[in-house]
């Protein structure tokens, strides 16, 4: 039908480094996205009443107001606007407060993957267009009553490294097994613990009483501990 305009997700990007920003945005752009992007917390805050926003990406570090408190501000102002939170560091302190803060996700820079963040993007739209309700087809998103006798010991390895901050290739290499064989072994702890994320899965790491359950067959390598990669 002739004449009709596809109406873009309105996006709005957080960054205070200017040439992140800026690919950030050109990426973001390209993919199809309104992207407004904003150097600070406050410039963000005032941008909110100014557009109408279905999404925001912001850094954790910002200058003046933080991520985690521009999260706070963002969900006074509508709970429903979904906030993807990235940063250099992803300490278990930071991903929970972005977690208790209903961030959706917590994603590690410098982003290796950008069509990455695509997807996270486009599962945050989605979460927001079901009014925060997980779609009923897809068991990995299903709220289920896991208890720790349903994960594997090898799943409890997994989740105690990435409950640490470990990314995939490190854990790969701590356990000896390949990094598919380590996506594969997240994916089965995501749908037994009813989350879409590893963000989440440490938040219900931290529930339900895994902390301090570090099951790890051999000692730690010298170069083994790194911060968190998105999956």
């Amino acid at each position: 039908m002739r004449g009709l305009a596809v109406q873009r997700s309105r996006l709005l990007l957080v960054e205070d480094d200017a040439t992140e920003r800026e690919e950030l945005r050109a990426w973001l752009t390209r993919s199809g996205y309104e992207v407004h992007a904003v150097g600070s917390g406050v410039e963000a805050t005032l941008l909110l009443k100014q557009q109408s926003i279905e999404l925001v990406i912001t850094h954790l570090r910002l200058p003046g107001l933080n991520g985690i408190e521009l999260l706070s501000r963002v969900k006074e102002f509508d709970p429903q606007i979904e906030v993807i939170i990235l940063s250099d560091s992803c300490t278990v302190e930071d991903t929970l407060g972005a977690l208790r803060g209903r961030a959706f996700d917590f994603l590690q820079t410098p982003l290796q993957d950008l069509s990455h963040l695509n997807r996270v993007i486009a599962d945050a739209l989605l979460q927001r267009c079901l009014g925060g309700r997980a779609p009923r087809s897809n068991p990995a998103r299903r709220p289920v009553a896991a208890l720790p006798e349903d994960l594997t010991p090898r799943e409890k390895q997994v989740l105690s490294l990435l409950a640490m901050g470990w990314d995939n290739k490190a854990i790969a290499k701590r356990l000896f097994l390949g990094e598919k064989t380590v996506r594969n072994l997240l994916s089965a702890i995501y749908a037994k613990l009813g989350v879409v994320n590893r963000t989440q899965a440490v938040l219900q790491y931290q529930q339900r009483g895994y902390a301090g359950q570090i099951l790890t067959p051999m000692p730690p390598r010298t170069e083994g501990k790194v911060s968190g990669e998105a999956s």
